[in-house]
């Protein structure tokens, strides 16, 4: 699943750091990518939404609704994956 979250700016960057880190042992698959002039996190990972939401949440930093975006699947099907 591709997600994007907007992140405020209240947030400290250790608890980017500490959410990453959370992500990645919970799926070392996953790919982070933080966009700071549009201030988005992407995340790429097999986690569903209301886990990762628990994991921002247990970070400190509780995205709403509309700050915790589902994109829709971009996977073709052709690497079998």
């Amino acid at each position: 699943m591709q997600y994007h979250i907007r992140i405020r700016e209240q947030v400290q960057p250790q608890a980017l750091v500490a959410l990453a880190q959370t992500i990645v042992d919970l799926d070392p698959a996953a790919v982070l990518d933080f966009h700071s002039a549009r201030e988005w996190l992407s995340v790429a990972t097999c986690l569903p939404r209301h886990e990762l939401a628990q994991l921002c949440q247990q970070a400190g930093h509780a995205p709403g609704r509309d700050e915790l975006i589902e994109e829709p699947s971009g996977c073709c099907g052709g690497c079998g994956g």
